[in-house]
Parts: C-alpha cells; structure tokens; sequence
C-alpha cells in the first residue's frame, strides 16, 4: 500500500479535490482528519527555533523564517510525547513516537480504516496549509498532489465562508500564505513524487485532469459520474462560499469581480503580480507599491483579534512589501534574503522572470 497526500491553501478547491480522488476504486482519502497533529508538530518545531508567530504554521517572513532543512531534519528525528500523544487524542492509534514519517502512515491508515478496502493501492488524506510539509514526504517516498487557485477568488470565497475558515483575516495574511503556497509549486514543479493542479482547470476539465491524476498516480483511469459520493455514502454538496451544488461547477472563478472593490483588486494585482503571471491569471490593474497602500482599505471587517487592525498596511508590512517587490529588480541580496521574501531561491529565480 502507498501513501500520498493533498493540500493547498484555504478555500482553493481541496476539498473537491478529495472527493473526486475518493471516486477512484483504488484510492483511499480522509478529509481533514488530523489537522491538529500537523499544527502541534509545527508549533513544537517553533519553540525550538524560538519563532513567535500568530499560527504554527505560519507565514515563514521575516521574524518568522527558519532554515527549511532545519524543519526537514527536525521531522526526521521527531518523536511524539506521552503528553502530546494525550493532548491530540491519539493514544490508541499510534503503536510507536519514532519519526514525523512513521507517525504520518500510522495515521493515515487509522483515517482510512473504514474506507481501505482490498482493491485499495493508495491510502492517505487532505490538510490544508501544510505546504511546509511537502519536502519531507517528497523525500521519504509520498506522491503530494497540490492545488492553487486564483488568489482573489481565495479571499471572496474566504471572507463570505467563515463557516469554513472562521474568523476574517487581514487581505495581506492570505495574500502572503497564497504566496507561499505557489512558492512551493514552483519550487517542487519538477520533482516526480509532486503534482499541482490550478482549480480553475480541475473545475472546467475534471475529466482531463483526473485522467492525468491517474497517471501520476500510476492506477486505471475511471469515468466520473455527474454526482460525487462522499465517505459517508451520500451525494457529495459543494462547500463552495458562492452555492451549494452537487456538480462540478466553473460558475465560481472570477466572482471576485462582483465581491471585491477596485482598490482590493489592485492591492492584490500589485503584490501578487510575478505569481500571478507565472500561473496565467489576468493582472492587468498593477499601480506603484506606495500608492497601493494610501488607498487601500481593508474591504471586509476584520473580526480576528490575532491580528493588528491595520496589518494590511502598517509601516512595517508596507516596507517589508516594498523591500520584496525590489529584490526582483537586483542581483545584491544573499540566498537567505532572498528565501525570507520568496521561500526558496529557485522560486526567486522563476517570478523575476514575470516580473513587470
């Protein structure tokens, strides 16, 4: 039996993403069944580091930035506490505390215990956020499968389904962890255990690319039916933030056009630009940085308090923005600069490409 995993941002299509490997007779997937198990992971890695952030799993910038192969050697040796094993809840479904890795399989089997049948060749299940996860499954063997979606249809769909996300966060916060979600796309585009899809192709030729799914995954491609059957047996829903359907729908790409005001569309245009040019999302609207943030207001109340009120554009996100946007244009910043702005020098290289 092998295992693989999926994840990508909030509100980006990972859940549909699931469902529809679920219809495949081969594959056993779980939705979200241990998110806590990733977050303690994380947050035991950042006391170590002594990183202080809002999240564990976090935006890696500035004071929050760490080596990645610090992380990657940190989860090799890892091993479970007593108390954290109480704390998570999972004492009778680990049999061993040895390594990030083992602990990972074990868990994925206790998720798919109900669902593992004989013709099952892949067990495994979707998070979302646990980009920071990606290299050490990559290196111990585990097909990733990722997906991206267009960033302002993410924060639409965010702010009007905080059933699905909670509280609203700042603009800026997401952009950032979108950022680094393409971040890691890009940086792993070519490795043969990864494989990143955009919603918008999954939503508008599900059958293209869960045929090429079924290729990279290296099991019998399947005809998908009109309705998706979720674990339980039932007629799968959409969770979508803009109508419940129980069909794949392309109706949601480019609502951020009736949802998001000019400014907010501008903000993201501008910060997101080489990102957004490298995954082929229009960007026309891109005005200079510093008039960006004079206009912007936040365009949904901010109800989380983990937040400053305006970290969307406070001097000190405004510099750290305007520092990013300049390291494209030069060649005199150090690899460790360079990976506290864009997560790896690889993906530095790639969007100074599509940069404006």
């Amino acid at each position: 039996m092998k295992f693989f995993f999926v994840t990508g941002l909030y509100r980006s299509g990972t859940t549909l993403l699931e469902k529809l490997l679920f219809q495949h007779p081969s594959v056993s997937i779980a939705f979200q069944p241990y998110p806590s198990f990733y977050h303690l992971v994380k947050k035991r890695f950042n006391e170590m580091q002594n990183i202080s952030s809002v999240y564990p799993i976090n935006t890696r910038l500035d004071n929050e930035y760490f080596e990645m192969q610090d992380f990657i050697e940190f989860l090799n040796r890892y091993k479970l506490s007593e108390t954290d094993k109480v704390n998570l809840g999972s004492e009778s479904l680990l049999h061993s505390s040895d390594g990030f890795i083992d602990l990972f399989k074990q868990l994925q089997v206790a998720a798919g215990k109900d669902l593992i049948t004989k013709e099952t060749l892949y067990v495994g299940s979707k998070e979302i956020l646990c980009e920071d996860f990606i290299g050490t499954l990559l290196e111990n063997g585990i097909r990733v499968i990722h997906i991206i979606r267009d960033p302002r249809d993410v924060l639409s769909s965010a702010a009007l389904g905080k059933e699905y996300t909670g509280k609203v966060r700042p603009l800026l916060y997401t952009i950032r962890m979108w950022r680094k979600s393409v971040a890691f796309r890009i940086h792993y585009s070519e490795h043969p255990l990864f494989y990143s899809i955009r919603y918008e192709d999954l939503v508008t030729s599900p059958m293209s690319v869960m045929k090429e799914l079924a290729g990279f995954m290296n099991v019998q491609e399947i005809e998908l039916q009109s309705r998706l059957i979720d674990q339980q047996g039932n007629i799968w829903k959409s969770n979508s933030s803009f109508g419940k359907s129980e069909l794949i729908s392309s109706s949601s790409i480019g609502k951020y056009k009736e949802i998001l005001d000019d400014n907010s569309i501008v903000y993201v245009n501008t910060l997101c630009t080489p990102e957004l040019k490298y995954l082929n999302y229009e960007c026309e609207d891109v005005k200079d940085l510093k008039e960006v943030f004079e206009v912007f207001k936040e365009p949904f109340p901010i109800d989380n308090d983990l937040f400053q009120h305006d970290y969307s554009v406070s001097e000190i996100n405004q510099n750290m923005e305007i520092k990013r946007a300049g390291l494209l244009k030069t060649d005199r910043f150090s690899s460790k600069e360079i990976e506290k702005h864009y997560q790896f020098e690889s993906v530095y290289k790639i969007l100074k490409k599509h940069a404006i």
